[in-house]
């Protein structure tokens, strides 16, 4: 058996070999390499993106692997691309110098991994089976969209190369089938053809790359860019070509107030309230002049010292409620110990009746080590806008608790709160989470970027709301649609394709480390065929 792997196994390795030897970096090819590799990722996919650059930073990755034959060549891949997704979120957990620092060691660890994982995958496995070498170019994509899902799920999906083709909304709106998964799976499965390509000058590599996966990957790519295309055709029950008079029109007034917990006092807070609730900022239909029917305070607008004090707050804001007939967001920061705080979002109804307290499940890593998470999702609870669900700034950062958190709403309030650069992606990450599961978001950031968001990713409003904390509080007005959920596929199946893609990256990874003779006699024979693409 041995000696029939040994024969089986040589044809390939001298391949391989000769391969190598032409296909060995030069000083040149490194030099620039390199520098540009640091520039893609600098530039991808970040606060600053420039969308071709995340595309070509993963093609020239490839390139640059497939030609590595030094081990300085895979310590400066990892450390450029290290380097560069670094710099293009330096200042995403804080602008002081330890926040930046620590970002850049989970930088650095996370990109370790990857990079690791990557190599052992795309140069150990298809030396080790040559089967492996046949269908290379669906290695790279299974790896990258199940590292990508695992730290969506375990992380927050923050700096997934997905949201790099946001305006792209022909690609984009594929997560409204398969999530971020479907993008990344699909642009680094472009990615990887396009690096393969970039080998067919030799006659070696030719001879065994068959031109169908590259038909077959630009046939789903048309029909991705025809559904994408085609999916905001019916928004609002506007096909085809119906009178604008006709379009949906039902809307609901709302108003954002912004502040922070070291602004203000419970009273003060209430007073405000009030005066919002009386105000009458909107015109209806005949032109009378209304009132709000939903106020939203941004993220932990006031600072209560104890349970006692958080039924005072909550009374005043039910009687506020119920005086005006308007639905109430409340939040503030419960100090529940030494040092120890609760968020907490409460929802009052029109009725006084308080339609759910929820505390944050997912705190911000670093930021808010002093605030315990929560366990319980919102419950969705039906109101006259329609069905109404919520969660707290951060939690929308996590695809599939929100997937969760949302089922069944119309209407998802986020009560938020940014700093630095981050509230313009930010504010289109979380609008991802409407796209993806068919609802309306109506987010209230402090030091960011609030606004109102379609099912179908459309910005209806949109507000940069930068209040520094102590500059007191700001507001914005709107008005939402009052639409219908829309369906979406990814509603129903999740992370199908990055949980079918981690299933099988630990098979690769186990094959990596367990010797042949170990393996199933017809699965070694399996795993050692050169041509099993041509019996598909």
């Amino acid at each position: 058996m041995e000696a029939q792997d040994s024969e089986l196994l040589v044809p390939v390795l001298s391949a391989d070999a000769e391969i190598r030897e032409v296909m060995e970096l030069s000083k040149r090819q490194r030099i620039f390499g390199f520098a540009f590799l640091l520039l893609f990722y600098s530039f991808g996919n970040g606060f600053q993106s420039i969308p071709v650059f995340n595309f070509l930073a993963q093609v020239l990755l490839l390139w640059l692997l497939d030609r590595a034959a030094k081990r300085s060549d895979f310590v400066l891949i990892w450390a450029c691309a290290s380097l560069g997704t670094f710099v293009a979120y330096m200042k995403l957990v804080g602008t002081d110098m330890e926040s930046i620092l620590i970002l850049g060691a989970i930088v650095f660890v996370g990109s370790m991994v990857f990079g690791l994982i990557t190599v052992l995958s795309l140069k150990l496995l298809p030396r080790k089976y040559p089967a492996f070498e046949v269908c290379r170019e669906f290695i790279y994509p299974i790896t990258f969209t199940s590292f990508y899902c695992l730290t969506s799920i375990f992380a927050s999906s923050w700096m997934n190369p997905a949201y790099g083709f946001m305006d792209f909304p022909s690609l984009y709106n594929l997560v409204t089938l398969f999530g971020l998964d479907g993008v990344n799976f699909l642009t680094a499965w472009g990615a990887s053809l396009a690096a393969l390509h970039m080998r067919r000058e030799h006659q070696q590599i030719q001879e065994r790359r068959n031109i169908r996966t590259t038909e077959l990957f630009f046939g789903l790519l048309f029909l991705v860019l025809i559904y994408g295309g085609s999916y905001n055709l019916n928004s609002n029950g506007r096909f085809y070509q119906a009178d604008i008079v006709d379009w949906d029109q039902d809307t609901f007034n709302a108003v954002c107030l912004v502040g922070y917990e070291s602004d203000s006092s419970i009273s003060e807070r209430l007073k405000t309230t009030e005066k919002v609730a009386t105000g009458k900022f909107f015109l209806d239909a005949e032109l009378n002049e209304a009132s709000a029917d939903i106020v939203l305070w941004s993220e932990t607008a006031v600072l209560v010292n104890s349970s006692i004090e958080e039924k005072k707050y909550l009374d005043g804001m039910q009687d506020i409620a119920v005086r005006h007939g308007t639905i109430v967001g409340v939040t503030y920061l419960l100090k529940i110990g030494e040092n120890l705080f609760s968020n907490v979002f409460t929802l009052i109804l029109n009725d006084g009746s308080i339609a759910f307290r929820y505390e944050k499940v997912n705190p911000v890593f670093m930021v808010e080590s002093n605030v315990r998470p929560g366990r319980d999702l919102a419950p969705i609870v039906e109101t006259r806008l329609g069905k109404i669900g919520g969660a707290i700034c951060f939690d929308f950062d996590f695809p599939a608790f929100i997937r969760r958190a949302s089922d069944s709403a119309t209407l998802m309030l986020q009560p938020g709160w940014d700093w630095g650069p981050i509230g313009t992606l930010h504010a289109k990450m979380d609008a991802t989470r409407a796209l993806e599961n068919g609802f309306t978001l109506f987010r209230c950031s402090s030091g960011g970027v609030s606004g109102v968001y379609s099912p179908y990713f459309e910005t209806i409003y949109e507000k940069v709301m930068g209040t520094l904390d102590g500059e007191g509080t700001s507001a914005y007005t709107t008005q939402i649609p009052q639409t219908k959920r829309v369906r979406t596929l990814y509603s129903y199946l999740g992370n199908f394709i990055g949980h079918l893609s981690t299933v099988f990256v630990i098979l690769m990874l186990l094959l990596c480390v367990i010797p042949p003779s170990f393996l199933p006699e017809k699965l070694l024979e399996l795993l050692n065929q050169e041509q099993l693409r041509s019996t598909v």
